[in-house]
């Protein structure tokens, strides 16, 4: 699968944005609508699903957002950036559409931190059955 690399513990799904997404200033922590350059958007699923994933993190350039203009968690047009992204680079739309938010205390000063279950579960499935072909 493209994007991913097999690791000892598991996966380890890495997407080069490289673009400008924006947000439209209707999240919890932040009223600012403005675009943000993201960089890449990273994850690590371990091969064992009981074992839990990491959070999906996407991460932008503090050039372009930073604390003064609070936290771009919660912001509905940055999180559908997101799920365009992941479906452009080849994740179904039921894996992308169903990341979300993680919790506020997960935010990063240079990442936005999502929960991504079925992402995870997708990735786990895709490279299960590469290997077994």
């Amino acid at each position: 699968m493209q994007n991913v690399t097999r690791t000892e513990e598991g996966y380890m799904l890495d997407i080069p944005v490289n673009k400008m997404f924006t947000t439209c200033g209707d999240g919890y922590w932040s009223t600012v609508a403005k675009e943000v350059f993201v960089e890449s958007i990273n994850m690590f699923i371990n091969a064992d699903k009981e074992d839990g994933d990491g959070d999906l993190q996407a991460y932008f350039t503090e050039e372009t957002w930073n604390d003064s203009y609070g936290l771009i968690y919660t912001d509905s047009e940055f999180l559908a950036c997101v799920h365009t992204a992941l479906i452009k680079a080849g994740i179904s739309i039921e894996a992308a559409e169903d990341v979300c938010y993680s919790e506020q205390g997960m935010q990063g000063d240079n990442y936005v931190s999502m929960d991504a279950y079925a992402l995870g579960d997708y990735v786990r499935a895709r490279m299960h059955n590469t290997v077994a072909a």
